[in-house]
């Protein structure tokens, strides 16, 4: 079966991946501030087949849970 080579997390539930404008909602940040950590490599993304970003829910929350600290 073909796997497509951008999608790196199989094993989440659409549920527990947000699309990049929820995830900056969630954030306080704009969706250029994502975007840019992504490529820092401060928060990861999984893409969808189609190219989108995908944020797994329990890293934003522990980026939260961080940033509060």
């Amino acid at each position: 079966m073909y796997s497509h080579p951008m999608t790196t997390d199989t094993h989440k539930s659409a549920a527990d991946l947000l699309p990049i404008g929820e995830t900056a909602r969630l954030l306080g940040v704009s969706v250029g501030t994502v975007r840019r950590w992504e490529r820092e490599g401060k928060i990861s993304a999984t893409r969808t087949l189609g190219g989108q970003r995908r944020f797994v829910r329990d890293d934003i929350t522990k980026i939260k849970t961080e940033a509060a600290a």
